[in-house]
């Protein structure tokens, strides 16, 4: 077994990130030792020696917990092209991003003594990087302005402003922690993971006309008008409204059968978020989500085994009453949908609304077991610096919380539309997405993306969500 010698301070904070690197995520038995560690360093101790690294981070974020003062600056974070070669080899890139280290030191030293044990010295915070990360400790304390939709953005991340966002470091860092300790303990063993795609739809609006009364539609057609939409683009929308009303053709939103003969044939189980919302935010859809076409839909779904949960509205991030209301109605769907017993509670808040100081206690206290929001609006990337699923943290009470985090890697409006990056729906915006496939399939983790069902009418992005999926096929290296 493992000996983990750390300093007496930040006991939950360390004993958190602990128990995701070495136990959930490696799988290995450890034991902690508070105020047994030399000043300023962790040592994580074998059978054959020793690895340690400096303890840079959470000395500092203790002595001001959550302190404007605690969150470092951008330029801080470098890419260090020092890599030994089998850390090179393990990781796939020559260069590691490296927020927190002691400067002007080898980023992996070996010291040999006498009686044959060795000591591994890290000169980087791997173990405080990977709770800053995964904790989200930048977005309580960073001085930054929000979005319209009180977001943080990508771009005022220390990873988006270095241009690392298609980096997952903790991911890299956890590899690293493996190579190191296979060379002070050579008879551990790691737990085994398997790549997963997991596509996910947020079902902001099942239809375009469908339950869509005359007076409604004349206000969406004026507010596209408002928005530069041509006279041509509303005078179809209205067309399309006419037909389906008088000749009960299909909604173009409806998408679902398709979505599910698509992921059948690849053998994929998806995840679909319903809304079950009655509020007064312009954003927040309110359809009916006991129309029987919604009840038809969940029932098929979980017949063939795809995952149902719920997509809280817009305001529900700083709300908990309001949550716990639509967490009511998402249960009366289920009961009338006879889909067996709500064991597990999903869900993903509506525009990626999430404030870290507030909304994981919120979900946690409502008995969410998982969630899938943490991913950025305005960029693909690593948001949590990983593509594992683990337990989020509560950084105002200081304490680990139950609910599991899947990590959002990709939406299609983040790549296609002109208010993001606006790649459209061809060969850029799949490069992108192949670019961050990649390092999700490289260490074996989720490539969790979001497609919602209503961005699956036009031929182009129809064909880009068949090409993200047709990834994989494709074969590479894994850790």
């Amino acid at each position: 077994m493992l000996i983990v010698k750390m300093p007496d301070s930040a006991r939950r904070e360390r004993d958190y990130v602990l128990s995701i690197l070495l136990g959930r995520w490696l799988g290995i038995k450890f034991r902690t030792e508070f105020g047994t560690a030399p000043p300023g360093r962790v040592v994580i101790s074998g059978p054959l020696g020793c690895v340690t690294q400096p303890d840079l981070f959470l000395p500092e974020a203790e002595r001001d917990w959550c302190g404007r003062q605690t969150c470092p600056d951008a330029s801080q974070y470098r890419l260090r092209k020092d890599l030994p070669d089998h850390w090179s080899r393990c990781l796939g890139d020559s260069d590691l991003p490296v927020l927190f280290e002691l400067k002007e030191q080898s980023l992996l030293s070996r010291v040999d003594a006498s009686d044959g044990q060795r000591e591994l010295r890290l000169s980087f915070d791997l173990l405080g990087t990977a709770f800053f990360f995964l904790s989200r400790y930048e977005e309580v304390v960073a001085a930054v302005e929000r979005d319209e939709h009180d977001r943080f953005s990508a771009w005022s991340s220390c990873a988006g402003k270095a241009g690392l966002l298609d980096r997952p470091v903790v991911n890299e860092y956890l590899e690293i922690l493996w190579l190191s300790l296979k060379e002070i303990d050579p008879g551990c063993k790691r737990k085994k993971r398997s790549f997963e795609v997991v596509p996910t739809h947020d079902v902001d609006r099942p239809f375009c006309y469908h339950g869509v009364s005359a007076k409604r539609m004349a206000k969406i057609g004026m507010g596209q008008l408002r928005a530069g939409r041509g006279l041509g683009s509303v005078l179809n929308l209205g067309r399309g409204w006419v037909k389906t009303r008088l000749t009960g053709a299909p909604d173009p939103y409806y998408t679902f059968p398709w979505i599910l003969k698509t992921s059948e044939e690849r053998k994929i189980s998806n995840t679909f978020y319903i809304q079950c919302t009655r509020s007064e935010y312009p954003e927040d859809d309110n359809y009916n989500h006991l129309d029987r076409r919604i009840i038809s839909f969940v029932q098929e779904a979980a017949r063939q085994g795809h995952r149902v949960g719920l997509h809280p509205g817009y305001g529900t991030y700083r709300n908990s009453r309001t949550l716990s209301a639509e967490m009511d109605r998402f249960r009366e769907l289920w009961r009338i949908s006879d889909c067996g017993e709500l064991v597990e509670w999903r869900s993903r808040q509506h525009f990626l609304r999430w404030h870290q100081e507030i909304t994981p206690g919120i979900l946690n206290e409502a008995g969410i077991h998982f969630d899938s929001t943490l991913g950025f609006a305005d960029s693909p990337g690593f948001r949590c610096g990983c593509c594992y699923d683990y337990p989020l943290y509560d950084l105002r009470n200081r304490k680990p919380l139950v609910i599991i985090e899947e990590p959002l890697i990709l939406m299609e409006c983040s790549i296609i539309d002109d208010r993001y990056l606006g790649l459209g729906a061809g060969k850029d915006a799949l490069d992108l997405a192949r670019k961050v496939w990649r390092k999700c399939r490289h260490f074996n983790g989720q490539f969790v993306f979001l497609w919602h069902n209503h961005r699956l009418v036009k031929d182009g992005e129809r064909a880009l969500y068949e090409a993200i999926l047709g990834i994989n096929g494709e074969k590479g290296p894994s850790v």
